[in-house]
């Protein structure tokens, strides 16, 4: 089975696989419009995407894996600009990711930028739902029956979402794609 390279739009943009496409895709906000009962979904947006849709979406899926580009620090009310704003979002990551390691791959890498905060009170809880699971490795190719990660494993899909800012938004879907 041949993939589609995850790249965006430059030049020849992604490249269509001859296999035919069976996942539905979503992008940007149209995953909002769409029920998922009994669906595996794969989230692949970035962390402040995923904080809100991953809430939403697990609530009837099957089963939800989150793709997340990239980490953004969360709180679980607004908070004041600052020194108060990094330390809530820090205590609220330390308070409600039990794992060290989960928790390392939900920090962001940058330093803390204080107007960059994502409010949800829901995305970690979501997170340590059975049903849904935080993918480590970063998303390389779209196949045909879901995404495939940097280190060859390929996991399987029904659908999937791609976060309005996501770095995949802009690129040639793949043929066959369908919403």
């Amino acid at each position: 089975m041949s993939a589609v390279p995850v790249r965006p739009a430059r030049g020849r943009g992604v490249q269509r696989e001859p296999e035919a496409f069976r996942a539905r895709l979503l992008t940007g906000t149209d995953w909002f419009k769409h029920y998922y009962t009994g669906e595996r979904v794969a989230i692949l947006a970035t962390g402040s995407e995923a904080a809100s849709i991953l809430p939403e979406v697990l609530h009837t899926a099957a089963s939800v894996m989150v793709f997340e580009e990239s980490p953004t620090w969360v709180t679980p009310v607004p908070v004041p600009l600052g020194p108060l704003r990094r330390t809530v979002s820090r205590i609220w990551l330390r308070a409600s990711v039990p794992d060290a390691w989960t928790r390392r791959q939900l920090t962001p890498h940058k330093q803390f930028d204080g107007p960059h905060v994502t409010v949800s009170p829901s995305y970690y809880a979501a997170l340590r739902d059975p049903r849904a699971r935080l993918i480590h490795w970063p998303a390389y190719a779209i196949v045909a029956n879901g995404v495939r990660c940097a280190d060859g494993v390929e996991y399987q899909a029904d659908t999937i979402i791609l976060g309005a800012t996501s770095r995949l938004a802009h690129s040639t879907l793949p043929q066959g794609a369908r919403s």
